[in-house]
């Protein structure tokens, strides 16, 4: 006989889940083969010790497994802080690109401006006192100071 069933064929034979002409090749062959009988015996066996086994409930794990999930946990007061502190800063950002300000500091003091900036006028430009009296923007360039 040319016919061998697999062992998941066997095994829905065993449960009688076969039916009709599937059922009647498994008969037929464990009719002709003592091997099969066997095979089948044993398979009787394991089915018989896992009905002995009790089922558990089963929890499903988390989606990640890390020691370190623990410390980045979304819903956390600390992360929702600073992730909102983050998306605020990008939104200003990118508001800031768009209007063209511009921000620039110095020792005591913090400017912004929108736009682009004026030329210097002659009353803004800095006083150095003493012979040196004016510096433009331009001189600075230069790397010239005007005598005033």
């Amino acid at each position: 006989m040319s016919y061998k069933p697999d062992e998941g064929t066997l095994i829905a034979y065993l449960y009688g889940e076969l039916e009709g002409s599937a059922k009647e090749r498994v008969e037929r062959y464990l009719a002709d083969s003592e091997e099969a009988r066997r095979e089948l015996e044993a398979l009787k066996e394991v089915r018989g010790i896992m009905g002995l086994v009790r089922d558990k409930e089963v929890i499903a794990p988390p989606l990640v497994i890390d020691s370190r999930a623990r410390f980045f946990n979304l819903s956390s007061p600390l992360v929702r802080a600073v992730l909102a502190i983050a998306a605020s800063l990008v939104i200003l950002m990118v508001a800031g690109k768009l209007t063209g300000v511009q921000i620039s500091a110095s020792e005591n003091e913090i400017r912004l401006t929108f736009g682009q900036p004026r030329s210097s006028a002659p009353d803004a430009t800095p006083s150095l006192g003493g012979p040196y009296t004016k510096l433009t923007v331009a001189d600075k360039k230069k790397g010239e100071i005007s005598r005033g």
